[in-house]
């Protein structure tokens, strides 16, 4: 019979973590990260496609980043969305021409506008 517990606690924890967001992310450092113009430039220019995404990792933070925005971060966990919280609100702080045109890119028909900025708000 433990077996059996263990085999479903295995499988609800399995599709727990399928139904959210990787972890990779989760330690960034995001007050260092925008202290480095640098950085912010090319991650920028990789979220609005101007240039190439020059790591994986990039790559597939844009990918997270564009389905987080677009599904009000229905995937997130509390971590992630306190992150893509801070996150945006540096961005609109430190480049925000760099903001609207990822918002123009993310969301060019405005459909998600209304419900990022609810999230954006905690609601």
């Amino acid at each position: 019979m433990n077996a059996l517990v263990a085999v479903t606690i295995a499988c609800v924890l399995t599709v727990v973590v399928a139904d959210t967001y990787t972890s990779e992310f989760d330690n960034l450092d995001l007050d260092a990260f925008f202290q480095k113009d640098d950085q912010v430039e090319a991650f920028s220019n990789c979220l609005l496609d101007e240039s190439t995404c020059t790591t994986d990792k990039m790559k597939h933070l844009r990918i997270l980043l564009l389905d987080a925005y677009n599904t009000k971060c229905e995937k997130c966990t509390d971590k992630q969305k306190e992150l893509i919280r801070k996150a945006v609100t540096l961005s609109i702080q430190k480049v925000p021409q760099q903001w609207v045109k990822i918002v123009k890119a993310f969301d060019p028909d405005g459909s998600h506008k209304e419900s990022f900025t609810n999230f954006m708000r905690g609601e």
